[in-house]
C-alpha cells in the first residue's frame, strides 16, 4: 500500500507503513546458557538452529490494488531495507570487546516460491551473515544477523535448519584517531573577564581600539596592560560525529600578535592580529577521483567564533620561525580551492507531503533554466595547468536524466537515477557526483552545468562546484593563503613569493591555532624561504599589515564566566535555552527533592562556548553527555533536551516561526521521506565508534519537551511536578489501558493492538483494558470523505476518563490518526483530562515531528496543552515501518511493566531505552524514528502496591 503524509493541512491520507501490511509478535531467538560460555573465555560456538516457517506467505492488498506477499517464521524479524524478507537474529552476551566471526553450515534447504520484488537484491547465492559487537555501558553482546533465504538457479530457497559456528577472537583496532585524555575540570572560561565575538571566513583579522572599546565593550580598556590579553577558540570546523575522534576539549588558547604591547597600556594606535579559521574551513583529503583539497562549509552556524580573556596570565604570543636553509626544492606555485555552494532549498520541505529534513541543502532550481554559468577567478592562475573539479547536482525526474558540467574544453557528464515521482513514500530525488580535470587557460574560469531536457517533466538542483586550481605565488591583493601538495614528498622547500613589498607578513598557520611568523628574505619584490615539508603540508598566509586587514563581523561582547567541565558524578542534566530558565530550575528541582537525583542544568549557548568554540553544534550536546557518563558511567543516566528544534539550524527559510532552541540531529540522508530524519538518540550513543550512523546502543535516556513560548515551557513542568507529587492526581484511572487500532490494512492493525492487550490482561490481571478497534463501529461515508464518529467518541471519553497509558497503532500523519480523522487536532484542543495525563504511545507516522516549525504536531500540542493532554509520549518523528512498529511496541510492553533489580519500575526513558536496545541491528533504524516527548526520569504513575482479593464474606 501506499501511504500520503500531509505537511501543513489536516491528516487525512494514511501513514507510512510501505509495503508491509502485516507482522508477527517477534522473540529473541537466543539460548540462555550461551551466557555460560561466552562469559567463559570459550573461542568457539557452535548454535543448532531450526527455523519453523508458515508453508503459505501471508498475502495482503495495498491501498493501490496491489498484493503484497509476506514470509514468516517463528521468531523472524523484518527490517527496513528488505520488509517483505524475514532475518534471523541471535543476541549473544559477551565478557567484553572481541571479534566475532560467524559461519553457517549443514544447511538444510528447500524451495520457497518468492516474488521478484526489489527486497530480493539482498540475497545472493549463499546465506550472507552479519556479526557485530555492540557495547552498552560495560557489556558487550554480538549480534548475528542472516536473511535465511538464498538464490538457486532460477529460483529461491530457505533455510529450515542450520548449524551456526560463532568464532570469538581478540579484536581488531579501530581505526580511529584518540582523543587525547580525558576532559578538563577548569575551563579556561571559569576566570577573567571573557568577551566573544564571530568572523564569518578565514584570514588574519585586526582587532584595534574602536573595536575592542566601542564594538566589543571592552570599556576600560585604556587600563588593561595587553600584555595579559589572551585569545581563545577552536576554528569554524563542526566537531566530529564518530564519538571517539579526537577534537579539543574546552578551548585552545591562539597566539597572537599585539602591537604596542610593550609599554603595559593599550592605545589607541595598538591594534591586534590573529590568524582566524572561518565556518568553512578547507581539508587535505587526498582520493582518486575527489579534489584534494575540499571546502566543509558549517551545517549549523553562519560564524566560527572566539573569545577574548583578560586576566592575571600572559597571553601567548606568535613566535618567529627561521627560514629552512637546507631546503633544494624550489616552488613557485601553490593550490588553491574555491567552492560555490548556496543553501537555499531543502529538498523535503518544499514537498508538500513530506516534512522538511536531512542536512543537506541545495541551491540553483533548474527547470525552465536548464543551463547555468559560474564563474570563478583565481587570480596569477598556472596557464596550462590542469585542474580538478567535483560536482553534486540533484534531479527529480520519472526516467533517468543527465547532468552536464563543461569547463574549458572538457565535458564531464553524470547520470541521475530516476524516481518514483507518483510516489509519496518513494525518495524525492537522486543526485550525481562528477568529478574530473580541465586545463587552465585563465585566471577567470567559467563552469557551465546543463541539466538536460527530457521527454518527461524533470527539476535540478545544484548542490556545489569545488575547482582546486594552480596559481602562481604572486602577491596582488591584501591577503593570500598558500600552500603546495608537491612539497610533500620533499624534505624542505624553498618558497618563492613574488610581487611582494615592503610590510609584508607571512605567517606559518599549519597549525592553525598556534602560527609562528615565518622569517623570509625580501630582495627584488621577491620573498623567498625554506620550510620542513616531508610528509607535513605546509600552509601559510601572507599579508600586509594595514588598516585595511577586517575586523570581525559579529561582537557577541562580554559573557558570564562559566566552567560546565567541572560537572561530574550526576544523574541527569537538562539541556535548555535561556529562555525558559525559570520552569527548568523548577524542573531540576523537583527532581533533586522528588526523585532523590542529583540534577544539573546547562544553558545551551553555554555549552556551545566550552563544547564547540561558541558556535551552534548538535554534537556539542554529545560531547557533554560522553564526558558526564565517562566520569559516572553507572549513574549518569538522564538528558532531557528543553527547547524546540528545526531542521533549518541556520533559518534559511528565514521565518520568525523558525525556532531552533535547542538543535536537531539530522541524517545526511536528505531525499527519502521515510530514511531522513532527525533523531535525538544521536546524543546517548556515546561508545567511541558510535556516532553519525546512528548505530549501537543507548548509553542514557533521552527525552525532550518542545515548548516555544514561556507559557508552553511552565504549562508542561507544571504537569509532571502534579503527576508526580498531588494527590488529586491518584484515581482508578491508574489502573486503565486503553488500546486504539485502525481497521485498514485487513485488520492487521487490530490484531498486533489487541495481541499486546491480551499479554497485559495476562501478565498484568490488576489491570482494566479498554479496547477502540476501528472496526467495530460504523464508518459514515458523505460524497467527499469517511468518519468513523463512534470510535472518536470513545477515544476522548476515555482520555476524559483518565487512563495510565493510550495506545495507538495505525495509520496517521502530524495532525491526526486514521484516514478518516478519528483524532485530529481539534479533538486533542479539546481534551479536558486534567489531573489524568496518559503516556501515550503511537505507532504511527510523523505524529511527534517536532523539527518541521511550519506544523504543530498531533503530539507536541498533546504535550504541551496545559492542564490537560499527555505527561508524555513514545512517538513517531517521521514515516515507520508495521514491522519495525511491532518489534519496538513489543518489546516496551515487555519492559514498561518490570521492575528492576531493586524491585522499582523502569522511568519512562529508561524503558524506551531498553526497548531500543534490544532490538537487532537491521530494524534499530526503525526505532531511530521514535522519540520521547517527555521527562526520561519521570516514573509512570504505576501503583506500588496491588489489592488481592482473599476472602469475600469470610469465604476463600
Amino acid at each position: 500500500m501506499s501511504h500520503h503524509r500531509l505537511k501543513k493541512v489536516p491528516c487525512s491520507s494514511p501513514c507510512f507503513f510501505t509495503k508491509i501490511i502485516l507482522t508477527m509478535k517477534v522473540r529473541l531467538l537466543v539460548g540462555l546458557l550461551l551466557c555460560a560460555h561466552v562469559m567463559a573465555g570459550q573461542s568457539v560456538l557452535r548454535l543448532e538452529r531450526a527455523l519453523s516457517w508458515e508453508e503459505e506467505p501471508r498475502r495482503w492488498n495495498r491501498l493501490d490494488g496491489t498484493t503484497v506477499e509476506q514470509w514468516f517464521f517463528e521468531g523472524g524479524y523484518y527490517s527496513d531495507r528488505a520488509p517483505a524478507l524475514p532475518f534471523f537474529a541471535e543476541r549473544i552476551p559477551l565478557s567484553g570487546r572481541v571479534r566475532l566471526v560467524a559461519e553457517v553450515s549443514d544447511v538444510r534447504y528447500e524451495p520457497i516460491a518468492l516474488k521478484e520484488t526489489p527486497d530480493v537484491a539482498v540475497l545472493s547465492d549463499q546465506l550472507d551473515i552479519v556479526a557485530d559487537v555492540l557495547q552498552e555501558g560495560n557489556n558487550y553482546y554480538g549480534w548475528v544477523q542472516l536473511y535465511p533465504l538464498r538464490r538457486a538457479g532460477n529460483g529461491y530457497e530457505r533455510a529450515v535448519s542450520f548449524v551456526l559456528t560463532v568464532r570469538i577472537s581478540a579484536p581488531t583496532p579501530e581505526p580511529i584517531t584518540p582523543r587525547s585524555g580525558p576532559n578538563t575540570f577548569n575551563s579556561v572560561l571559569s576566570t577573567g573577564a571573557v568577551y566573544k565575538f564571530g568572523v564569518s571566513k578565514s584570514g588574519i583579522y585586526r582587532l584595534d581600539f574602536n573595536f575592542l572599546r566601542n564594538t566589543l565593550g571592552i570599556t576600560n580598556l585604556e587600563s588593561i596592560d595587553p600584555r595579559r590579553i589572551r585569545l581563545f577558540g577552536n576554528g569554524g570546523a563542526m566537531l566530529p560525529e564518530r564519538a571517539g575522534d579526537d577534537r579539543p576539549d574546552d578551548l585552545i588558547e591562539n597566539a597572537i600578535f599585539v602591537a604596542g604591547e610593550a609599554d603595559g597600556k593599550f592605545d589607541n594606535s595598538d591594534y591586534i592580529l590573529f590568524y582566524a579559521v572561518g565556518p568553512a574551513p578547507w581539508s587535505y583529503q587526498p582520493s582518486a577521483n575527489m579534489p584534494p583539497l575540499t571546502i566543509t562549509p558549517h551545517l549549523y552556524d553562519q560564524f566560527a567564533y572566539y573569545f577574548i580573556q583578560i586576566g592575571d596570565t600572559p597571553g601567548l604570543r606568535i613566535a618567529e620561525q627561521a627560514s629552512e636553509t637546507a631546503a633544494t626544492f624550489v616552488t613557485e606555485t601553490f593550490d588553491d580551492v574555491q567552492r560555490i555552494e548556496d543553501d537555499r532549498i531543502n529538498l523535503l520541505h518544499q514537498a508538500s507531503w513530506a516534512q522538511g529534513s536531512g542536512k543537506r541543502w541545495f541551491g540553483d532550481y533548474f527547470f525552465q533554466t536548464r543551463e547555468r554559468t559560474y564563474s570563478f577567478r583565481f587570480p596569477n592562475a598556472v596557464i596550462g595547468s590542469s585542474a580538478r573539479l567535483a560536482c553534486v547536482f540533484a534531479g527529480r525526474s520519472q526516467v533517468s536524466t543527465t547532468v552536464q558540467v563543461i569547463a574549458g574544453s572538457a565535458t564531464f557528464s553524470g547520470l541521475i537515477s530516476g524516481v518514483l515521482v507518483s510516489d509519496n513514500e518513494a525518495s524525492y530525488a537522486s543526485d550525481a557526483l562528477l568529478t574530473g580535470s580541465f586545463t587552465v587557460s585563465g585566471d577567470n574560469t567559467e563552469v557551465r552545468v546543463r541539466y538536460l531536457s527530457t521527454s518527461v517533466p524533470s527539476e535540478g538542483w545544484l548542490d556545489y562546484l569545488e575547482l582546486n586550481v594552480r596559481r602562481r605565488l604572486s602577491m596582488t591583493d591584501q591577503m593570500m593563503e598558500f600552500r603546495d601538495l608537491q612539497t610533500l614528498n620533499q624534505p624542505a622547500a624553498r618558497f618563492r613569493v613574488e610581487n611582494a613589498n615592503a610590510g609584508l607578513q607571512i605567517w606559518d598557520i599549519t597549525n592553525r591555532q598556534v602560527p609562528a611568523r615565518q622569517q623570509f628574505n625580501l630582495s627584488g619584490g621577491v620573498a623567498e624561504f625554506g620550510a620542513k615539508t616531508q610528509g607535513v603540508l605546509r600552509n601559510f598566509i601572507a599579508f600586509y599589515d594595514n588598516a585595511s586587514l577586517p575586523r570581525p563581523e559579529r561582537a557577541v561582547g562580554r559573557i558570564g564566566n562559566q566552567n560546565i567541565h567541572a560537572l561530574t558524578n550526576l544523574d541527569m542534566v537538562i539541556v535548555y535555552h535561556p529562555n525558559f530558565e525559570g520552569p527548568v530550575q523548577q524542573l531540576a528541582q523537583h527532581r533533586r527533592s522528588h526523585s532523590g537525583l542529583e540534577v544539573a542544568t546547562v544553558r545551551i549557548d553555554q555549552l556551545y562556548n566550552e563544547f564547540s568554540s561558541g558556535a551552534k553544534d548538535p554534537t556539542a550536546i554529545r560531547d557533554l553527555a560522553r564526558m558526564l557518563y565517562m566520569r559516572a558511567p553507572n549513574r549518569f543516566r538522564y538528558l532531557l533536551l528543553f527547547g524546540d528544534g528545526s531542521f533549518d539550524p541556520r533559518n534559511i527559510t528565514n521565518s520568525t516561526d523558525n525556532l531552533d532552541f535547542i538543535p536537531v540531529f539530522e541524517t545526511y540522508q536528505s531525499f527519502s521521506p521515510i530514511f531522513s530524519y532527525p533523531s535525538d538518540d544521536y546524543f546517548g550513543l556515546l561508545s567511541d565508534n558510535e556516532g553519525g550512523d546512528l548505530k549501537g546502543p543507548l548509553e542514557v535516556a533521552i527525552g525532550r519537551v518542545t515548548p516555544r513560548t514561556v507559557a508552553e515551557a511552565q504549562a508542561i513542568v507544571n504537569k509532571i511536578i502534579e503527576y508526580d507529587n498531588h494527590p488529586k492526581t491518584l484515581g482508578d484511572w491508574r489502573l486503565r489501558l486503553l488500546y486504539m487500532a485502525d481497521d485498514e490494512d485487513w485488520n492487521a492493525h487490530i490484531r498486533q493492538a489487541d495481541l499486546l492487550a491480551n499479554r497485559a490482561q495476562q501478565s498484568e490481571t490488576w489491570f482494566n483494558l479498554e479496547k477502540v478497534y476501528f472496526d467495530a463501529y460504523q464508518q459514515i461515508a458523505t460524497s467527499t470523505e469517511k468518519r468513523i464518529p463512534g470510535a472518536k467518541n470513545a477515544i476522548n471519553a476515555n482520555i476524559f476518563r483518565g487512563c495510565l497509558v493510550a495506545q495507538y497503532i495505525g495509520h496517521g500523519g502530524p495532525r491526526g490518526w486514521a484516514q478518516e480523522r478519528v483524532i485530529d487536532n481539534t479533538d486533542i484542543a479539546g481534551w479536558n483530562n486534567a489531573d489524568r495525563y496518559p503516556l501515550i504511545i503511537t505507532a504511527t507516522c510523523s505524529f511527534g515531528g517536532f523539527d518541521d516549525y511550519t506544523t504543530l504536531t498531533g503530539g507536541e500540542q498533546a504535550l504541551l496543552k496545559p492542564n490537560s493532554g499527555a505527561i508524555g509520549l513514545y512517538t513517531t518523528v517521521r514515516s515507520v515501518f508495521i514491522n519495525g512498529n511491532n518489534a519496538l511496541t513489543d518489546a516496551v510492553q515487555n519492559v514498561i511493566f518490570e521492575r528492576d533489580q531493586q524491585g522499582v519500575y523502569y522511568t519512562i526513558g529508561d524503558v524506551l531505552k531498553k526497548a531500543k536496545n534490544v532490538l537487532p541491528p537491521f530494524i534499530e533504524e526503525n526505532a531511530r524514528r521514535f522519540t520521547l516527548l517527555g521527562d526520561p526520569a519521570m516514573y509512570l504513575g504505576l501503583p506500588e502496591y496491588r489489592v488481592r482479593t482473599t476472602r469475600l464474606n469470610g469465604k476463600p
